[in-house]
């Protein structure tokens, strides 16, 4: 008897296990249904995560060299450098051959940053080691690692000699200069080269190898190929050589040079005959861009004793006047009718224009020259000083060369130049991280602030030694 709600029904034994039988039946088929479900969504599972695991596996595994080709283009593509530093260039275009010059151990520790920048195959490259510095501190350096051991320079023929004794302000600083244009002109290095440039090791170039070999193309018409360079930024008549009688006579560059009078150099020509003429003196850059024909006539010039170079180089040792290395070339190169024209030719506005690149100057310095200079003209910007903790970093002069930092770069844009000077990365290493570049357009437009002032460095090791003997 099953009682339901208020209602008793009667069913009999029989009845009650028919329906028993039945529920119970119908379990058991649910039961199998529902493990043979879980079992067949089981087995899909299993064989989808298989699936996805082998897939992510060779998914991985094809990346990886993928990956690693990726990793390698960004780096070139941001840096352009490879694992040795160097940057890629396809042979063709200018083949330059460098001269740097190496003073001290400043200029030794910075050097290797512009030989790396400056390095490709097509290139050779002179080095000079001042004698003041000993060359056990070179052979114990990192250039020399680069050069000999590591990477072979880039692939660049690299020359190291150690020949000179350098004397600032004297002759003697032009002869680093004229020891490796005789070395350019001689039978192992001629036709091998389109352009001189000579560096301070303590440069910098502003644009890759390639771009700077493009430059110098002498197979493209739009090029400085031919074009003699002979000043810097601080020059006051731009990518001319100025005159001395454009300074004020009061001024003391033309005073120094105009104590003894006018130069009258006699001397004799190719032809034998002796002649009589004035050379005017004009100040330019130490650091030079000459072509070929330009260098082989010095060369040839001053192996002859009596030529118009050599009588003129003795009357200003005669005269002991300063900073030769600066008005020797260019007013040697000015006083030539064939070789001035040869000087670069640029537009009303004083720039020339090559390859969609604006030039203003060659080469970009802070010289402030004791402002206000000769004409009244004053800079503005601040300039980078030396900090007192900084480490075989000698302190510029009074009148420059100043270091150069982050904040110069606005004006190095503007002013179109190839080169830099002088740049130190204990000063200030931000500008080894933008500099080269390919495009002017990669400069950032970084500028001096109208004023900065920063705090002076903490020194916490002493400040934390007094806690520590207080507690």
């Amino acid at each position: 008897m099953i009682r339901k709600r208020n209602r008793t029904v009667d069913v009999d034994d029989q009845e009650l296990s028919v329906v028993v039988n039945s529920t119970s039946s119908q379990s058991k088929r649910y039961d199998k249904l529902k493990r043979s479900k879980n079992t067949t969504i089981g087995t899909w599972l299993k064989f989808i995560v298989i699936v996805l695991l082998l897939r992510i596996g060779y998914y991985f595994l094809d990346m990886r060299p993928y990956r690693h080709s990726q990793t390698r283009k960004t780096h070139s593509s941001s840096q352009g450098r490879d694992n040795c530093g160097c940057f890629r260039h396809d042979g063709t275009g200018g083949k330059i051959a460098y001269l740097i010059s190496l003073h001290n151990q400043r200029t030794l520790d910075e050097s290797v940053h512009l030989l790396k920048s400056i390095s490709a195959p097509v290139n050779i490259i002179f080095i000079h080691i001042d004698m003041k510095l000993p060359l056990e501190e070179y052979e114990n350096s990192d250039l020399y690692q680069f050069i000999n051991v590591e990477c072979n320079a880039c692939g660049s023929a690299v020359i190291v000699e150690q020949k000179f004794d350098l004397e600032w302000g004297q002759w003697s600083m032009n002869a680093p200069t004229h020891w490796c244009m005789e070395q350019l002109v001689s039978s192992k290095y001629a036709n091998r080269w389109d352009v001189f440039i000579n560096l301070s090791a303590d440069s910098l170039n502003v644009y890759t190898p390639q771009i700077i070999s493009n430059m110098f193309d002498p197979n493209k018409q739009d090029s400085l190929f031919g074009t003699n360079f002979v000043t810097s930024s601080p020059c006051v008549t731009g990518l001319l050589p100025t005159g001395i009688k454009t300074f004020p006579r009061v001024w003391h560059k033309r005073k120094h040079y105009e104590i003894g009078g006018e130069y009258i150099v006699k001397y004799m020509d190719d032809d034998g005959a002796e002649k009589t003429e004035e050379v005017e003196i004009h100040f330019g850059s130490q650091w030079m861009f000459l072509k070929p024909e330009f260098v082989k006539y010095v060369v040839s010039s001053l192996q002859n004793p009596n030529s118009l170079a050599s009588r003129f180089k003795e009357e200003m040792i005669y005269r002991k006047v300063l900073m030769t290395d600066e008005t020797f070339i260019p007013s040697l190169l000015y006083h030539d009718e064939k070789h001035r024209n040869t000087l670069p030719q640029p537009n009303g506005e004083g720039y020339v224009q090559v390859q969609g690149h604006v030039i203003k100057s060659t080469r970009y310095e802070r010289m402030d020259e004791n402002m206000p200079n000769a004409f009244g003209e004053v800079v503005k910007e601040q300039r980078y000083d030396v900090p007192e903790s900084a480490v075989n970093v000698d302190i510029p002069r009074a009148w420059g060369p100043y270091y150069l930092g982050i904040y110069d770069l606005g004006a190095i844009k503007d002013s179109g130049a190839l080169f830099i000077r002088k740049v130190s990365r204990t000063i200030d290493d931000n500008l080894f991280k933008f500099l080269p570049v390919t495009c002017v357009d990669d400069i950032p437009n970084i500028r001096w602030p109208k004023e900065v002032k920063v705090s002076k460095l903490q020194d916490w090791d002493e400040l934390q030694s007094i806690i520590r003997k207080l507690q």
